[in-house]
């Protein structure tokens, strides 16, 4: 039995599952300067449980395994025990301040054919992240606002894999337990447009780059469209793509991935 290929598996096993969830949508705002934010009131904005369903590409690495990556976002739905997102914003005159937090918890059970032994893992992993930051409308015409954003952006993982693997021999059995996980956080700079393109209808894109060292980069871009629907709330529905290149540089415990992440976007946001 070769215990590296089953580390390997169980790492590509268990970092797919946790990449499946992850950072955050830039909340389309309704109007490009003729609401109650650019006259000198408070507007605010509530997208609570939005939902990015996400494909993604690229390999991770845990300890001395590195395994590559390839998933659809349809996996999700089988391997999510709990989730929590909300995404706010407050916007007064040009200014605007936005904050976000992600959470994930997923519990995937795999099963796997190592030659004569059989492996059942149970993974388990939690994703969090928190982002803060601000924008300055630094351009704006009837209908377009250009902002340009700062903050920061905070991601935690954990995982758990715990594995049996059985053989054919019913008195041999091998448990193997992997532990991982890490947190870092990203300076972040971009921009942000919104276009209005009808009374109830907003085009909006966000692109922005992400930095912690030169082992600690991302790069984030998304575009989304926003039917306001009454005086209070509106739908949005996009296409959002973050790419992901991480190492903690550690000669122990090693945790890195470069991947990419991409699917569409959608969730519903509350104005007052």
């Amino acid at each position: 039995m070769n215990m590296v290929n089953l580390k390997k598996k169980l790492a590509q096993t268990a970092v797919i599952a946790l990449l499946t969830t992850s950072s955050g949508a830039a909340l389309a705002q309704n109007d490009t300067g003729q609401d109650s934010g650019d006259n000198g009131d408070w507007e605010f904005t509530l997208a609570p449980l939005f939902f990015w369903g996400m494909g993604i590409s690229g390999e991770a690495t845990t300890g001395n395994a590195t395994a590559p990556l390839d998933i659809g976002f349809a996996d999700i739905w089988d391997n999510l025990e709990g989730i929590f997102t909300v995404h706010f914003e407050a916007r007064k005159d040009k200014w605007t301040i936005f904050s976000e937090i992600q959470y994930a918890d997923l519990g995937p059970e795999v099963t796997l054919k190592l030659g004569p032994a059989e492996a059942v893992a149970d993974i388990g992993f939690k994703n969090t992240m928190f982002e803060l930051g601000g924008a300055y409308a630094f351009r704006e015409t009837q209908n377009t606002r250009w902002e340009i954003l700062g903050g920061l952006r905070y991601t935690d993982q954990d995982l758990d894999v715990d594995a049996t693997l059985t053989f054919p021999d019913p008195n041999k059995v091998l448990n193997v337990e992997m532990k991982g996980g890490d947190n870092w956080t990203h300076a972040i700079v971009g921009t942000r447009f919104f276009g209005t393109m009808s009374d109830r209808w907003t085009f909006v894109a966000r692109t922005d780059v992400g930095y912690g060292g030169s082992d600690n980069k991302a790069f984030n871009a998304q575009a989304m469209f926003d039917y306001r629907f009454n005086h209070w709330g509106s739908v949005f529905f996009g296409y959002k793509y973050l790419k992901y290149d991480y190492d903690n540089d550690k000669t122990t415990n090693t945790y890195a991935y470069d991947a990419y992440q991409s699917g569409p976007l959608a969730g519903l946001a509350i104005q007052w």
